[in-house]
């Protein structure tokens, strides 16, 4: 004996999204590579560079970004931004097959040690920063190599520094959506949709689904209603004749305007 079941499946539910813009800014040390040297102080091998924020820039957060070659990636120098150690990661942005890692042995320890590629295929490191971190006028980055590293091979270069734009130059937008959400347009499809129309017009046992593309304006009515396929045995109708007949919906926002918005829904008719 066939039985009809419904299937309704989701593609496009309330998303918040988040459009940021960033500001470059220039660094006061001008040298594209950073050579590393030992502070008789500290006894640090380290390298450093200074920039001057604007009175008055306003940010939220920031990231700096610089190409590294022949790190090793187990042991990532020390960064600090204004003399607070920050939580740097490494990544390959440019990594081919023919980039070349080179193993060389430690002469402390006899192990073997990695090395990142040089050139076009080095690591990058980044890390971020909140606007509290940064003072007015003069603020200094200072990268130190934490291990013993052959000095003539290593190299920092391409060092960018950007800072996050204002929240009001963003585009929040929240997308379209049914009353009560994806619950609400379940329980809406269970209570609303002929689910045993294709069985009684004879389809056999399957999955028929069907998917429908609308636009929401800012009112919240439905609009340009269409099936973009048609299973047959009257799902398309079916399908389209809820929609069409359903309450208004939630409409989308941009930074809490009202705007037009796309929205696509499966919904799946199952003859068991």
């Amino acid at each position: 004996m066939k039985k009809a079941a419904l299937l309704s499946t989701a593609l496009f539910i309330s998303i918040l999204k988040l459009y940021a813009q960033s500001i470059s800014v220039n660094l006061i040390q001008p040298t594209d590579t950073f050579f590393f040297k030992m502070d008789a102080t500290t006894e640090e091998v380290s390298s450093r560079v200074n920039f001057k924020l604007a009175k008055g820039n306003k940010f939220n957060f920031g990231q700096v970004t610089m190409k590294a070659h022949a790190i090793d990636p187990f042991t990532l120098p020390k960064i600090y931004l204004n003399n607070k150690e920050m939580n740097a990661g490494i990544y390959f942005p440019n990594l081919k097959e023919d980039a070349i890692f080179t193993f060389k042995k430690s002469s402390d320890t006899g192990m073997l040690k990695v090395q990142t590629p040089i050139g076009e295929n080095a690591a990058e490191i980044h890390f971020v920063f909140s606007k509290s971190q940064l003072v007015e006028e003069d603020n200094e980055i200072k990268i130190v190599v934490t291990e013993k590293q052959k000095l003539n091979d290593l190299a920092i270069t391409d060092l960018k520094l950007y800072l996050r734009a204002p929240l009001n130059t963003d585009i929040i937008r929240v997308s379209s959506e049914f009353p009560g959400g994806t619950k609400g347009l379940v329980r809406y499809l269970e209570r609303s949709l002929n689910r045993e129309l294709p069985m009684r017009n004879g389809a056999p046992v399957g999955k028929y689904p069907v998917l429908v593309n609308f636009m929401v304006d800012t009112e919240g009515n439905i609009f340009n209603l269409k099936a973009e396929n048609d299973p047959g045995y009257g799902t398309a109708q079916e399908a389209l004749r809820v929609f069409k007949q359903g309450p208004k919906w939630v409409p989308a926002s941009e930074n809490g305007t009202n705007v037009v918005d796309q929205h696509r829904q499966t919904i799946v008719f199952m003859v068991l």
